[in-house]
């Protein structure tokens, strides 16, 4: 046997991207910021970065968009699994409470 062969194999950190988080860990790291909305939830990281920001959560779909605070405005930053149409609605439902998303993103990062 070669060395490489007797080597005991490592096991991957806990912290691997590869990981699924379970719904308690979601519910932990990313806080709803708004009531659940089509099944689809709102969420600001605690531990996130400019620019002010949301995930839209879903069932094999998930959305960034962008808080335009001061505009009262919101843009889509990136999306896996939502179709156009639901984008729509997102946006709108987004729009609707940009204040309050603002507000929750200032509360929970000190600034917005």
């Amino acid at each position: 046997m070669t060395n490489m062969e007797q080597q005991t194999p490592v096991s991957p950190p806990a912290w691997s991207f590869d990981l699924k988080p379970n719904r308690a860990w979601v519910r932990l790291i990313m806080p709803t910021v708004l009531p659940i909305f089509k099944g689809w939830r709102v969420v600001i990281y605690p531990n996130d970065h400019h620019p002010p920001h949301v995930h839209v959560i879903g069932a094999g779909e998930h959305a960034r968009f962008e808080l335009f605070c001061d505009l009262g405005q919101v843009r889509l930053l990136s999306n896996i699994g939502f179709g156009l149409g639901q984008l729509k609605r997102v946006e709108a439902y987004l729009l609707n409470h940009l204040a309050r998303l603002c507000s929750e993103w200032g509360r929970i990062h000190g600034h917005h």
